[in-house]
């Protein structure tokens, strides 16, 4: 009976984690399947897990979700002030190139292109105001009018070969969804 009450919490604190930011409790129930008395305990058991470490588990009786430990947040500010300004990643450009020629794209074809999950590069982006979420319920994104100034354009047709680009990364999409679906 242990092992499943730990399977259950490792469920849940992934769920939370995959969530990207807070999650309702409603939403929690309905995701993982554990009754409201469990997940209650597992809340619980959780943020006395993370208390002492850079990530907190908050919770405001509605919603839970993980956020930086306030002990260290000095440290991270300097950080994030760097990657705010500094140069963008390789991966941040691929995902940004990504998003600017397929847009509007939803979340998991993004990850699909890319091969990895692009939840922390997206929040990046997003901050930066370089992307923005066209539509919370599917995850959908699309680049900014500050994305369009920075590039030095007013359309997102004049990126360099658009049409083709954007016409090539749909086509290999679509065939290779394809070729996952014939094989499920």
């Amino acid at each position: 009976m242990e092992e499943k009450k730990e399977n259950q919490k490792q469920i849940v604190e992934a769920v939370i984690f995959l969530s990207g930011g807070c999650v309702t409790r409603k939403e929690l129930l309905k995701k993982t399947n554990v009754k409201a008395t469990e997940l209650e305990e597992i809340i619980v058991e959780l943020k006395e897990d993370y208390q002492d470490r850079g990530i907190c588990l908050s919770d405001d009786k509605n919603s839970v979700g993980f956020y930086t430990n306030p002990i260290i947040s000095e440290k991270l500010q300097i950080i994030d002030s760097e990657e705010m300004t500094g140069p963008l990643s390789k991966s941040a450009k691929e995902t940004l190139t990504t998003i600017a020629y397929c847009s509007p794209i939803k979340k998991i074809d993004i990850d699909f292109i890319r091969g990895v999950n692009t939840q922390f590069i997206l929040k990046r982006l997003l901050l930066r105001g370089l992307i923005q979420k066209i539509d919370n319920n599917t995850n959908t994104f699309g680049v900014t009018l500050d994305f369009l100034s920075h590039m030095g354009i007013d359309s997102i047709e004049k990126l360099p070969n658009y049409e083709q680009v954007r016409f090539q990364m749909q086509e290999s999409l679509k065939e290779i969804k394809k070729i996952i679906n014939n094989n499920d």
